[in-house]
């Protein structure tokens, strides 16, 4: 029971960066940046890197800034630890999705 409601939170989860792109991306900013530590499935490599995909297609050629904010500067409570971000990053960074890394 438990992983069908996990699932159901993170389609959401991943719904909801897609629909905020999507209300962004006609005002036709000069890039996009994408505050992963306010993503439900961030313990979930995978899923932030098929967000990524999803995102990527909807921003076409606009920039993509990928940040992930520790609470002390501001950002929201994640529930994996420093060395997991930075694993997080390194994933991330070798699907070369994004233009920028912000760490």
């Amino acid at each position: 029971m438990h992983s069908a409601l996990a699932a159901v939170g993170l389609t959401a989860a991943v719904a909801r960066v897609l629909a905020e792109a999507a209300g962004i991306l006609p005002r036709s900013p000069d890039l996009l940046e994408w505050r992963v530590d306010h993503f439900g499935g961030i313990a979930d490599t995978a899923a932030v890197i098929e967000t990524l995909r999803e995102l990527r297609t909807a921003a076409g050629r606009l920039p993509i800034i990928f940040t992930c904010r520790a609470k002390k500067d501001g950002g929201h409570r994640i529930p994996i630890g420093e060395q997991q971000v930075v694993e997080l990053y390194e994933a991330v960074a070798e699907t070369r999705l994004v233009d920028f890394i912000d760490f």
